[in-house]
């Protein structure tokens, strides 16, 4: 039986935002370092989502196959998060994002709640849902990725993986690093104090 550790508030954030808001007890399982979440009757334990963290560099092979990193498949659990990933057009040009069936069922959720019913809104869910795909990983930790998506977004071989919180991202090499090209050893690290300060209550920031 895991031990209790702390509520809610005491739980990590990352921990706190990938669980559902009706469980307010929080359990770390002895030794293996995983989070559960607790509902206040009490009655059932859902172990929490972790983080997708991470850069990896890959390759997409012909047949569009790309290799998931295993730290990024060892954060799935497919009786929490589903065992098959959903995948659509990135937020920027030239990357895509994938999603659990957990995570993806969740952004549905907020976009349904979360968004304006406006002229726009039509559109873009059109747009949005009809361009997602569900893909499976097999065995050897791989996805097919849809090639109309591979097209659209100009994925060449030459990819790169980033973990993004509750998905990953896949993107053309070269669209990454004009994208995000920060010196990160130079004169441009980022500013932590000011990026935690955005992300305090109220703020939006950090709600990828």
């Amino acid at each position: 039986m895991p031990q209790r550790l702390a509520v809610l508030s005491a739980a990590p954030a990352s921990i706190r935002e990938s669980c559902p808001s009706e469980f307010a007890n929080f359990f770390l399982a002895g030794g293996g370092g995983k989070w559960y979440g607790l509902p206040r009757n009490g009655s059932q334990r859902v172990k929490c989502m972790r983080p997708f963290t991470g850069q990896y560099e890959r390759t997409i092979d012909s047949k569009n196959r790309i290799q998931i990193p295993s730290q990024i498949r060892a954060a799935i659990d497919a009786e929490r998060d589903g065992a098959g990933l959903y995948v659509s057009l990135g937020e920027r040009p030239g990357s895509l994002w994938l999603l659990t069936e957990r995570g993806f069922e969740a952004l549905a959720e907020r976009m349904a709640t979360e968004t304006m019913a406006d002229e726009r809104s039509g559109p873009f869910e059109r747009q949005f849902y009809s361009s997602t795909q569900f893909i499976d990983i097999d065995k050897q930790g791989r996805v097919v990725l849809p090639e109309r998506l591979v097209r659209k977004a100009r994925l060449g071989a030459e990819v790169t993986i980033l973990g993004c919180k509750s998905r990953f991202e896949v993107w053309a090499r070269e669209a990454f690093e004009k994208t995000y090209s920060i010196d990160w050893e130079g004169d441009q690290w980022p500013d932590w104090s000011a990026f935690l300060r955005m992300s305090g209550p109220g703020a939006t920031v950090g709600k990828a």
